[in-house]
């Protein structure tokens, strides 16, 4: 390494991701970032007898008895957006899923019913405005977002109406993973989401035995009966998409009081390249009464990491110096495992600032140093600084675009005899 190179003096390195104006810190000139991972044929059972990861991680919403309402009408949180980076060279799969379910219960009843909504790396871009039966493409590494409903015991008793503008929001049917018979409905989103922060509604409606025109074309007809309507509805402050729901009312007349939310990552293990990045805050749900409780208490119920493919999930984090729920893949081993909790309570401090650190390489081949630095500092900026000990005005941002490897960032600057610093920086208003 160049005698050249110097670290920069850390103004407050402690609160790093525990704000988001922009900061000044040291960086650590080391090789501690992560690096990508061997390339397998896929997850799963393997020739040689292991077992591979697919990437799937549970996290439940686990209010105590004594803080549960079980007649809640209306549920509300708030999802943020906040990476979605393809790799350099895609390999295999790189399709991520977000999922969060909302369970619904009639007291008595049989067979509880679910909204799900999906949050995924990819944009679908549908060519028909209604009950699509394809879609013409995918936009890799756009955020796609929708909810949707599934006919889960095979009886016919789901349905679906928009209520947008179909350039908005377009209303797709399909069968679940080519299980014959096994419809779902769903409402997605046609509006490019990367960096955005979503506030989703799900409230309760009245019923109604009028079943015309609730049902997707050429999918099945809905049987007679008595249903619930539940409306969704998602908005970032400048638009609104909303969507109404059909349930049978002999299941989904509440919110089920126990595990109202269930969170969970599909194919977010190291075999599928490219970093995402998600947040819930906010998870509150509303009695018939009027009584409004935060949904605080979480556990991870299931998860398929091991020893040596690991680092997906979730953990804890902040939003605006709030409590948080992150689901993203850095490679980290602070995940959490199987039975630990999470707490979004507001008296509970914020996890450490996450400090990155840039790994610099000297090449002498093209006079030129490389720069590394973990996914998990994706949204920081990258600044240099010439002679001396800078002050603040002379930091600039370089002019390059990272280079996306997996797991890593890495971009190539030419070695001047001034260069002095480098660091990376949050952007303000991140």
């Amino acid at each position: 390494m160049p005698s050249i190179l110097r670290t920069c003096l850390a103004a407050n390195p402690a609160c790093l991701l525990t704000t988001r104006a922009p900061i000044f810190t040291a960086l650590l000139l080391s090789g501690g970032f992560l690096s990508p991972g061997e390339t397998h044929g896929g997850c799963g059972p393997q020739p040689d007898g292991t077992n591979i990861p697919c990437g799937s991680s549970f996290l439940v919403s686990s209010p105590s008895p004594e803080n549960q309402i079980p007649d809640a009408v209306r549920l509300s949180y708030r999802i943020r957006f906040d990476a979605n980076l393809g790799p350099e060279n895609p390999m295999g799969s790189s399709w991520k899923l977000v999922f969060c379910w909302v369970n619904f219960y009639t007291p008595g009843g049989e067979h509880p019913q679910s909204i799900q909504f999906q949050a995924t790396n990819g944009r679908p871009l549908y060519n028909k405005p209604q009950c699509a039966t394809g879609h013409a493409g995918t936009i890799l590494y756009e955020t796609g977002f929708g909810a949707g409903v599934t006919d889960l015991y095979f009886g016919g008793q789901i349905g679906a109406r928009l209520a947008e503008p179909v350039d908005e929001l377009v209303l797709n049917s399909y069968e679940v993973d080519a299980i014959n018979e096994l419809w779902q409905i769903s409402a997605w989103s046609m509006r490019p989401l990367n960096g955005e922060e979503l506030a989703v509604e799900v409230t309760r409606e009245g019923t109604t035995t009028d079943v015309g025109g609730w049902n997707c074309p050429d999918t099945f007809t809905l049987t007679a009966g008595l249903y619930r309507i539940w409306r969704v509805s998602w908005s970032d402050g400048a638009f609104t998409n909303t969507v109404r729901f059909l349930l049978p009312e002999s299941s989904a007349r509440y919110l089920r009081a126990g595990d109202a939310v269930v969170l969970a990552t599909e194919n977010f293990t190291s075999l599928n390249p490219g970093y995402t990045r998600v947040t819930f805050r906010d998870f509150a749900v509303e009695s018939e009464r009027g009584e409004t409780r935060s949904l605080h208490s979480w556990k991870v119920t299931a998860e398929d990491q091991n020893d040596t493919h690991f680092g997906w999930g979730f953990r804890q984090a902040c939003v605006d110096d709030t409590p948080a729920i992150e689901v993203s893949n850095d490679g980290s081993p602070d995940y959490l495992r199987v039975n630990d909790p999470l707490s979004l309570a507001a008296g509970d401090d914020c996890p450490p600032g996450y400090q990155p650190v840039l790994n610099v390489e000297w090449l002498p081949e093209t006079k030129s140093i490389r720069l590394e630095w973990p996914v998990r500092a994706f949204n920081f900026d990258l600044l240099t600084s010439e002679g001396g000990v800078p002050t603040a005005e002379a930091w600039h941002e370089a002019p390059v675009v990272p280079e996306i490897s997996r797991r890593s960032l890495r971009v190539e600057l030419p070695a001047t005899e001034t260069a002095a610093c480098f660091m990376l920086r949050q952007p303000a208003g991140q």
